[in-house]
């Protein structure tokens, strides 16, 4: 999912462990792969 786009699934994202964008779901993995907004930011 893009949280750009889909922001009504940040609560979603946050469960699953996800910090910051952009990151990756694998299974029940999250990769990080670069720092670029945190999921706070996100929110505001």
């Amino acid at each position: 999912m893009h949280l750009g786009e889909s922001p009504v699934r940040l609560a979603e994202a946050k469960a699953a462990g996800v910090v910051s964008v952009p990151a990756l779901l694998i299974g029940e993995s999250v990769f990080h792969v670069n720092f670029g907004a945190s999921l706070e930011q996100l929110e505001a």
